[in-house]
């Protein structure tokens, strides 16, 4: 029986002790808190350090229930692991949670970054609307004018001649005039 103290350290064995109901000391070694765990029997202390906390199990111990009194130390490992891999499953659950959660928001971000690059290309079609829009009004604009240029010297409707054109026109009707 006393191989299975062996391997549990000093605080191990002062909690077990406390849950069977024996009186350790502080000052009790390794070997004879495992003498007195095979034993049962109480250990003894020096009269002065009789009144240590250490010696009353008290309701701070942390298994008062008979259940955990009758457990043998292995089982007690078994469940205390038993604890351990739940927590870690646990903390793997909430892991997992965050990591989901930073995916949706990464999906998230996608989709707004998505709707701006949408907005920005709407608004650079406009924008390249507008300005095909004012060219074609310049290009109008512009054929109008020459149009209108054309107009005026074709018919000859300058309200102003230049003088060396009407002189020409002189000589002409001058030179029909002879005939």
């Amino acid at each position: 029986m006393a191989d299975e103290y062996v391997w549990m350290t000093v605080p191990e064995l002062k909690e077990l002790a406390k849950e069977r109901g024996l009186h350790a000391t502080g000052r009790l070694k390794k070997d004879e808190l495992i003498k007195l765990l095979c034993t049962g029997e109480s250990g003894t202390a020096s009269a002065s350090h009789s009144s240590s906390p250490e010696l009353d199990p008290g309701p701070h111990s942390r298994s008062s229930s008979p259940e955990a009194a009758r457990r043998s130390p292995s089982e007690r490992e078994q469940q205390r692991l038993h604890e351990i891999e739940l927590k870690r499953m646990e903390w793997e659950e909430k892991k997992e949670q965050q990591r989901l959660e930073k995916e949706q928001l990464a999906v998230k971000r996608m989709e707004l970054e998505a709707q701006w690059e949408e907005k920005q290309q709407q608004l650079e079609d406009r924008r390249m609307e507008r300005e095909a829009r004012l060219e074609a009004q310049k290009m109008e604009l512009e054929q109008k004018k020459l149009e209108a240029q054309l107009r005026l010297r074709t018919n000859g409707g300058n309200a102003n001649p230049p003088q060396a054109s009407r002189e020409q026109l002189k000589l002409d009707v001058s030179a029909f005039a002879r005939y």
